[in-house]
């Protein structure tokens, strides 16, 4: 993960990074390791600890590749892309776009990231319309202890725009957080795609 640091100063040495007087840690597992023909698949979970404590931002990436080194960089550079933006955002490193705020809340926006289908046209426009759809559930977070939060979306999307998947805050599986990701406007057509985005919320 790569910034441009703002007040604090960021090193890093292995898995653990310093960020101020901060000391994250990153400890990925492989949950899924399996293979066909010639295709490696890893299925891959990411944890983050800040000084030692566990925070609600884990995530889960796939990857694919001709053989295992592949598929093994290929879901670190998808958890990178997903989450580490949004995540040094979040910790005071100054990348990317600035930070939402919706009530006293800050939103860091992973990269949203589509699969299936190379005609879906994804836009910032449809990043904050999406975003708008998720302030009610973000302002549920203002009286949950601790720093940082996580909203994350994998949402499958059919033909017509029909939506279904598994939305989580804070790692738990939210029905209310899907059925209102189910009333966003998606790309119909008969398209067939995976939507996943990740937000990484910090109390200012």
């Amino acid at each position: 993960m790569v910034g441009r640091p703002a007040v604090p100063t960021l090193a890093s040495s292995g898995s653990r990074i310093r960020i101020g007087r901060k000391v994250v840690r990153v400890v990925a597992q492989i949950e899924n390791d399996d293979h066909a023909d010639t295709k490696f698949l890893i299925g891959l979970r990411v944890d983050v600890l800040v000084d030692d404590m566990l925070q609600p931002v884990s995530y889960g990436s796939v990857g694919l590749g001709s053989d295992r080194d592949e598929a093994i960089s290929t879901a670190v550079s998808e958890w990178a892309a997903a989450v580490g933006e949004a995540l040094l955002g979040a910790l005071g490193v100054k990348v990317g776009k600035d930070p939402e705020q919706i009530g006293s809340l800050l939103v860091y926006r992973g990269l949203a990231g589509i699969r299936g289908s190379d005609r879906v046209i994804w836009s910032s426009k449809k990043d904050e319309r999406l975003l708008h759809k998720l302030e009610t559930f973000v302002q549920g977070l203002e009286h949950s202890p601790g720093e940082l939060h996580s909203i994350s979306l994998m949402v499958l999307v059919g033909p017509n725009g029909k939506a279904e998947g598994e939305c989580r805050i804070d790692g738990a599986i939210s029905s209310s957080l899907l059925k209102a990701i189910q009333s966003f406007s998606w790309e119909q057509d008969d398209l067939r795609y995976v939507f996943k985005e990740l937000y990484v919320v910090r109390r200012p």
